[in-house]
Parts: structure tokens; sequence; C-alpha cells
């Protein structure tokens, strides 16, 4: 649970780094779907990815990215989370 805080924070503060999330989806964070909301565009994904490649030293792949998991903050803590502890 405390790694999933950890992972939280920081791919809040990668998404917020252009605009704050509203607060309406800050209530159900892990629901927030950042990209369909367009919290970052299709350009910033690439530098989203290499951040959380960098940043939590794994391997995002393109199975990851084209999973509805990773257009929702709870999936994406999900799919780092099970890299970090592969």
């Amino acid at each position: 649970m405390k790694n999933n805080i950890f992972i939280q924070k920081k791919i809040l503060k990668f998404l917020e780094k252009k605009k704050k999330i509203p607060t309406k989806y800050k209530k159900d964070i892990f629901n927030f779907e950042y990209l369909d909301y367009g919290q970052i565009d299709s350009l910033e994904v690439i530098d989203f990815i290499i951040f959380i490649n960098k940043t939590f030293k794994i391997k995002i792949t393109n199975k990851d990215i084209s999973s509805k998991k990773f257009r929702v903050v709870g999936g994406l803590i999900e799919i780092i989370n099970k890299k970090i502890k592969s």
C-alpha cells in the first residue's frame, strides 16, 4: 500500500505539470481517465512513458500502453506495481 501511494504521487505530479487535475476527479483519482480527459496529449505520452521507465526502473511495453488499465490512474499504478515486483 505504501508503494501505491509513492507511485500515485509521482504519477500525479507528472500529470499536473501542464494543468491541475480538476477537483471532481481527485475524489476518485484511481478512476481518472487522464488520456481521455486530455490531461496529457499524444506527444506528452512519450515523455510520460520515459518518465515512468526512469522513475520506477521498469519497461512499459506496447502491450501495457494498449491496455485499458494504462488509461486510468489506478490501472497504471497496478501495471507499475506488478513490474516493480517482477
